[in-house]
């Protein structure tokens, strides 16, 4: 990251002084309560035991295996003493393990029907959950959402978040902020039309449910050819980030659908550089409501399979002696892009690999 030169109109600023700025949004210590670490996702731990003159003498202190022969994406969780786990798949999905010893203290295996894999895309994956005020929250590729006892793994509740047999699935793990919360959604190579949606942690009932694919009358639909938007993609299936003090909720969006862009192209020239909103795109909601605050689009009319689906990183950045509320992200069209997560605005997108 360091030899990303990120040219602003006020100035230049390197990815130095970004890295400079993260520790102060990094929550994570001897716990790791966060997929990404912190709301901010910083992946950045303020631990300071290992470091580059010790690391190679580390060792393996126990391996417990978790039952799966496809892939293992999930990021574990440490809360307190313990260690929270998904596998892929069964025969137990949802792991609580010591975290000193690996030692099992409960295991949870969610009951999944015989035709679930006929519309999951790409694998089968659980990115893992989400913890707070003693409940674990994962979700299921038959995108049903399920809070569980982190004590005992009991079964608190389980909602059906989407039909999985239309195409829809939940591959990683929810937000989790105030009583709420917040998962996104797979299923954009089945023709859904993507969503994020918030359930109050202690019960389940859905608070807000809010589209990524503006519909009839929303800003935005005229950039999608006649009901294409319907089935027009635009899935939430990474991770989100929040800023309590801004109250917003950050999530990206998948690829259009279908990936031939003809058939949902809008002929017109009078939306600017957006077509097909907001696939492919950065946006921010109103925590407490799911109101969209503000979009922006990665690759318009995405006929590529980029997506834009990489998590929203938040930090703050000096500028011109101003600080900067920004959010970074790297997208797979190959730019590196810094927005002011506030507003919005373009700051900085610059290729950080070879673009034709």
């Amino acid at each position: 990251m360091k030899y990303f030169r990120l040219a602003l109109a006020a100035g230049a600023i390197s990815m130095a002084s970004i890295a400079a700025a993260t520790p102060a949004f990094a929550q994570a210590g001897n716990e790791w309560t966060k997929y990404g670490g912190d709301y901010a996702n910083t992946r950045y731990s303020t631990l300071d035991q290992i470091n580059t003159r010790n690391v190679n003498k580390l060792r393996v202190a126990w391996i417990h295996s978790l039952g799966a022969l496809e892939t293992q994406e999930a990021t574990p969780l440490i809360v307190g003493d313990t260690m929270y786990v998904t596998s892929s798949t069964g025969p137990k999905h949802v792991f609580a393990l010591d975290a000193k010893t690996g030692k099992i203290k409960w295991k949870h295996d969610p009951e999944l029907p015989a035709d679930y894999m006929a519309t999951v895309c790409c694998g089968l994956d659980n990115r893992g959950v989400a913890y707070a005020n003693g409940l674990v929250f994962f979700g299921t590729l038959t995108a049903r959402l399920v809070a569980l006892d982190a004590n005992t793994g009991e079964e608190k509740w389980n909602v059906e978040v989407m039909d999985y047999k239309k195409g829809h699935a939940i591959t990683s793990p929810p937000l989790v902020y105030k009583n709420l919360v917040v998962t996104g959604i797979a299923g954009g190579e089945y023709g859904i039309r993507g969503f994020i949606e918030a359930h109050d942690q202690k019960t389940g009932k859905l608070v807000w449910k809010s589209y990524t694919i503006p519909g009839d009358g929303e800003p935005g639909n005229d950039s999608w050819k006649g009901d294409s938007w319907k089935t027009g993609a635009g899935s939430t299936w990474g991770v989100g980030s929040y800023d309590p003090k801004l109250n917003l909720v950050y999530w990206s969006t998948s690829n259009g659908g279908p990936w031939g862009g003809q058939t949902r192209g809008n002929d017109s020239t009078d939306i600017g550089q957006y077509t097909n909103l907001w696939t492919a795109s950065q946006l921010a909601f109103d925590a407490d409501t799911g109101k969209i605050a503000w979009g922006y689009q990665w690759t318009p009319s995405d006929v590529w399979d980029y997506d834009g689906i990489n998590e929203a990183v938040l930090t703050d950045i000096n500028i011109a002696g101003q600080n900067t509320p920004a959010l970074l992200h790297a997208d797979r069209n190959g730019f590196f892009y810094v927005l002011n997560r506030q507003t919005g605005k373009l700051l900085a997108a610059d290729p950080f690999v070879t673009v034709n």
